[in-house]
């Protein structure tokens, strides 16, 4: 009974929170992956017009921009830590790298999603050695989107590896002559 109760007194306070939210900032939650309580915590966060006045300053603000950490020649960047910490957690972060070995270090700073060069370029060999043996270029586009589909997710925290996937493709392609 007492779940059934708070269950009911959750939804009455996102349903109240929506209606605040769309009389501040009206279409706001209507935009993909924002709902009633990350537009609240935006909203409050920015607080009023003028404090940010870039989609750098809001980044600072957030918690999400670069900061340089550049060592000899190597240049490197890092999330800035700092900003809003209530806000942060609400900005999901998308990140590329040159190198799959990189993966794990942008995760730990706090990307959400990795997309590596390596992956892409790998999937463009894949598509090139499957045209050489004359694979129908339907196949070859099913196939290379089923692997970004698939592959994308081991970018993304808590997914299955990426051997896994293209082995699974591998011996989806392989015809018993």
């Amino acid at each position: 009974m007492a779940a059934r109760e708070a269950t009911h007194t959750l939804r009455v306070n996102r349903s109240e929170l929506a209606a605040i939210v769309a009389e501040l900032v009206p279409g706001l939650c209507d935009r993909p992956g924002i709902g009633p309580v990350t537009a609240a915590q935006a909203i409050i966060s920015f607080s009023h017009p003028g404090r940010c006045r870039s989609e750098a300053a809001f980044a600072k603000l957030a918690g999400t921009s670069p900061l340089e950490v550049s060592t000899g020649q190597t240049e490197r960047h890092r999330l800035n830590q700092g900003g809003d910490r209530a806000l942060n957690p609400a900005i999901h972060i998308i990140a590329r790298t040159r190198y799959l070995r990189e993966i794990e270090d942008l995760r730990a700073t706090g990307a959400d999603q990795v997309v590596p060069e390596e992956f892409e370029t790998s999937i463009e060999i894949f598509s090139l050695v499957l045209q050489h043996y004359r694979m129908p270029a339907r196949v070859i586009a099913e196939k290379a989107e089923r692997i970004r589909q698939e592959g994308y997710a081991l970018f993304r925290k808590g997914q299955p590896g990426l051997k896994e996937i293209v082995a699974k493709e591998a011996d989806d392609l392989y015809v018993d002559d």
